[in-house]
């Protein structure tokens, strides 16, 4: 595209900009094709899109086309939109891997990263033990995060252990369904998580344990007792007062 500065390559300094207000993962297009994405284009697309949406497994609902002018060789020009539903219904999502080895790191140092990654806002953390070359004790460490967090946590993993390298790709996973239910429990409150596997069947009833904690050295009674009771009264609905 030529300014009265001369020409300038794609993409326009307003589509590049917004882009890089979004986070989302830009890729070019063939060579000579010229803009491809216009600064309304792209405010659309930061405005309408998921940053997690990375190669999604989707029930197709509708099509549309917006088909263009442009000669762009082999390559059609339009724009394709598809609207469909998660598939299973929301029981499927992306996440990212982040792992690095080490073998000259203390356990200290090891507790230390695994803390700070889940503060660093990783989905879960943990280490696996593992014999590394020459026969040195060394350990993985593996963190589960959102997608655009690997930079963050990456950078925690290096600061914490003086690890040279950090790994990370993209994964699939199924997520069980979950909701929180509020029991009334010997004139308590306690939440206890209920979660259903990707056919609809419960699987899991667990009591906060914290709320359990607290409300066990309150009261004296034993934090099994509480959970059992907690446990058996969201199976069952019963929001009366008990105890």
């Amino acid at each position: 595209m030529e300014f009265s500065h001369g020409v300038m390559g794609s993409p326009a300094p307003a589509t590049i900009s917004i882009l890089s207000e979004t986070g989302l993962p830009i890729i070019p297009g063939p060579y000579g094709s010229g803009e491809l994405t216009t600064p309304t284009g792209a405010a659309i697309l930061s405005t309408l899109v998921e940053k997690s949406c990375v190669s999604p497994v989707f029930t197709p609902k509708k099509v549309g086309y917006g088909i263009g002018q442009r000669d762009l060789g082999r390559r059609a020009s339009f724009t394709r939109v598809i609207l469909g539903d998660d598939y299973p219904p929301t029981q499927t999502e992306n996440v990212s891997i982040v792992e690095t080895d080490v073998d000259d790191a203390s356990g200290e140092v090891i507790g230390k990263a695994v803390n700070d990654l889940m503060a660093s806002g990783a989905l879960d953390a943990y280490v696996v033990p593992s014999l590394r070359k020459k026969g040195r004790p060394g350990a993985l460490i593996r963190a589960i995060s959102k997608q655009g967090d690997e930079r963050r946590l990456a950078l925690t993993l290096m600061d914490d252990t003086g690890t040279l390298g950090v790994r990370f790709w993209t994964a699939n996973r199924f997520v069980a369904s979950r909701t929180i239910k509020s029991v009334r429990l010997r004139g308590k409150d306690i939440n206890v998580k209920l979660a259903w596997d990707i056919e609809g069947k419960l699987i899991s009833a667990k009591p906060e344990f914290d709320q359990i904690a607290a409300i066990s050295a309150e009261l004296g009674v034993s934090p099994q007792i509480l959970q059992s009771e907690a446990t058996a009264k969201a199976l069952r609905g019963d929001e009366d007062e008990s105890g």
